[in-house]
């Protein structure tokens, strides 16, 4: 299995920056909160940026505490919008939009911005009726978290599209910051699924961690995930979260021989314990939260750091 080699990025000292990805494949099952908690252990012995890749609902500034934020306006996509000197009505024009975003009201052309995707066929086919133009489709943030790490995070505009677009844009700024700050770790939270902000959150990293819970479900998902990061060449690895969610554990069982039979190592098994909520309510990385976690994170963090060489 191949390691990322394409996008070897130094620092100033000439320290290759590694990157690292924490997915899930279904949403719920804790991701945030770990890497939360793994963000405040690594950063202890190394410099990290931490990069919030989940553009639909970023949380971890939450948990974090961004301070001295600041932001810029993102506009990669276009959408369509009807000419200015368009009066007139063309039969069958609402048909070719895939997305029904084209209606003709009292006679008049009307599109939904809220429905349209900017993939461009109606221009094409109607040039002098509709124009793309580039819509401001995010708002990038960026600063310090108050446990002295830099953070990036992104929100992508109601109804608007391009969410992959926007996890480059974050990406390209944490990698932007790390450079600056001579940053030996990008340290990555993708959103759940495995659609196009999750595949540009995995790609061109060293190490994809996989938190899972022991539902069908969960594990279902986790494997969805999987042939995400083995299409890249990534080594992943494996965090079980909830253990004890169910008297019965024979899902559990099934991620325990899973891991097994593909050799994907199991960084920790954590118990489901409320105290992970009682965190997130407070706003606190769960090691400072309640620090019998530490040792879980301690040794997480330390087999991340070994695994990918940083010293």
């Amino acid at each position: 299995m191949k390691t990322r080699n394409k996008n070897k990025d130094n620092d100033k000292t000439g320290t290759e920056i590694k990157r690292v990805v924490v997915l899930s494949g279904k949403g719920g099952v804790g991701k945030t909160t770990i890497v939360a908690s793994l963000a405040y252990m690594l950063a202890k012995k190394f410099k990290i940026t931490v990069a919030d890749c989940d553009v639909d609902a970023p949380n971890l500034g939450l948990l974090l505490k961004l301070s001295n934020k600041k932001t810029y306006k993102v506009s990669n996509i276009k959408k369509a919008y009807v000419k200015k000197n368009f009066h007139c009505n063309i039969d069958g024009i609402e048909k070719v939009c895939p997305f029904n975003a084209i209606k003709v009201i009292n006679g008049k052309l009307h599109i939904n911005k809220y429905l349209c995707e900017g993939c461009g066929v109606c221009s094409i086919k109607y040039p002098k009726a509709i124009q793309m133009k580039t819509v401001k489709n995010a708002e990038v943030s960026y600063g310090e978290t108050i446990y002295g790490f830099p953070l990036v995070m992104a929100q992508l505009a109601v109804g608007e599209a391009g969410s992959g677009k926007i996890v480059d844009e974050v990406r390209k700024k944490s990698d932007e910051i790390a450079l600056s700050n001579n940053s030996q770790l990008v340290l990555i939270d993708a959103a759940a699924g495995i659609g196009c902000p999750v595949i540009a959150s995995v790609k061109s990293t060293d190490l994809a961690v996989i938190v899972v819970e022991p539902t069908e479900a969960s594990f279902s998902d986790m494997k969805r995930a999987l042939s995400v990061v083995y299409h890249f060449g990534i080594k992943p690895l494996i965090i079980i979260n909830k253990t004890g969610l169910t008297k019965n554990n024979d899902t559990l069982k099934k991620v325990l021989m899973f891991s097994k039979q593909y050799s994907i190592p199991i960084l920790a098994q954590l118990p489901f314990d409320k105290v992970f909520v009682d965190s997130l309510v407070n706003l606190k990385p769960l090691v400072l939260y309640d620090n019998k976690y530490a040792p879980y994170f301690n040794k997480i963090s330390e087999q991340v750091a070994k695994l990918i060489n940083m010293k």
